[in-house]
């Protein structure tokens, strides 16, 4: 079993995001702790009350919503009453048995996963404290899970048994196959409420995996002069296609000012897993391994490359995606190693080089 802990700031956008799914029928709600109905009476008011008003105990922690999944091998499949088991054991060992949480069963991965939104503030108006949760009680709590319910280990998969956390779970968009505003909103459901992105590059690096891009205009725009913010679904060839969405008009309101406050707070968990990204990113990049070799390697372990090219077809900016931690490294450090690489290899491209370093003054970034 694979235990993912998301941190979030709204209760309300992670309900919906796990309710949007059961309306698309991609989950189901299977259960729930600590509420004062049963399931088969669990309306969409309860379900968010509930924890709303418990989030609202304590204003001072801004950081209020928990978002768990609990991922089995594609070789196990549970019943109901399991997955319920195993969910409730698992928040009594990891301090939160006390709280009301949530539970969906999602169909939208080849192994079967559960969702568990909850709070960390309890009744008292008190914090729940999240530091090294992961290793000093989830993993503990998963471990005694797997000998107890006799699961198939996180550890001690062969390669082909692992599972695949390796998005893409939500399908790229095909302009013109779904009406645009809903094929958007699922997306757009899906990243922000996943992914710690920290900035517009990051966050369009993600999306460009589903087609999909958020722009605020030129900066003599009305739509950037006004604060504004458009989402545009992309072609085949990564070039904007049919009319843009205004963020104030989609599900939630996915606009600038949220986006800028989601930018810091992701800033701190994004900080805490780019060690990870580029311990793996270096691993293979020491050796002299172009981008388009490089690539494959890293989506191995679940991290894609996205490179923005210029007018000249050279790489301006490159980011790559951990989806497994759902964060994100800026590239730049490694352009000027991967440039050099090319250098050693083709005497050709060497000179194109120097001849690019003298007329910009700086160092070139290219296509690989």
């Amino acid at each position: 079993m694979v235990t993912i802990i998301k941190i979030g700031s709204s209760i309300s956008r992670t309900i919906h995001y796990n309710e949007s799914k059961v309306t698309i029928g991609q989950a189901q709600c299977i259960g729930a702790g600590n509420y004062p109905v049963d399931l088969d009476r669990l309306n969409d008011t309860i379900k968010k009350r509930r924890l709303t008003q418990i989030t609202a105990l304590n204003q001072n922690v801004k950081r209020n919503t928990v978002h768990i999944s609990l991922n089995f091998s594609p070789l196990e499949h549970h019943c109901r009453e399991t997955l319920m088991a195993i969910t409730n054991f698992y928040m009594q060992r990891i301090g939160f048995a006390k709280q009301p949480y949530l539970v969906y069963e999602h169909y939208d991965s080849a192994h079967q996963h559960v969702h568990i939104v909850t709070s960390n503030v309890t009744k008292e108006g008190k914090s729940i404290a999240m530091y090294n949760l992961a290793i000093d009680k989830s993993k503990p709590a998963r471990e005694e899970i797997e000998e107890l319910f006799g699961l198939i280990k996180a550890r001690g998969q062969k390669a082909n048994n692992q599972l695949d956390l390796n998005p893409i779970a939500i399908k790229r968009i095909k302009y013109g196959e779904t009406e645009s505003k809903k094929a958007i909103n699922l997306v757009l459901n899906y990243v922000l409420n996943q992914y710690s992105y920290t900035n517009f590059t990051e966050l369009n690096a993600i999306l460009s995996q589903y087609n999909l891009i958020a722009q605020r205009g030129s900066e003599n725009s009305k739509t950037f002069l006004a604060g504004g913010l458009v989402y545009q679904i992309l072609n085949q060839k990564a070039k904007p296609v049919g009319k843009p969405i205004k963020a104030s008009i989609l599900d939630n309101k996915p606009t600038l000012a949220f986006l800028e406050n989601q930018f810091k707070e992701n800033t701190i968990k994004n900080a805490e897993q780019q060690i990870g990204i580029k311990k793996i990113v270096n691993r293979y990049s020491i050796q002299s391994i172009a981008l388009d070799e490089l690539s494959p390697i890293l989506q191995r372990s679940a991290i894609t490359t996205v490179a923005k090219k210029d007018a000249d077809g050279l790489i301006d900016e490159l980011t790559f995606i951990d989806h497994k931690t759902k964060s994100f490294l800026n590239g730049d450090f490694l352009l000027k190693q991967l440039n050099e690489n090319l250098e050693q290899r083709s005497p050709k491209a060497a000179l194109f080089f120097e001849n690019r370093k003298a007329k910009r003054g700086k160092t070139t970034r290219h296509s690989f």
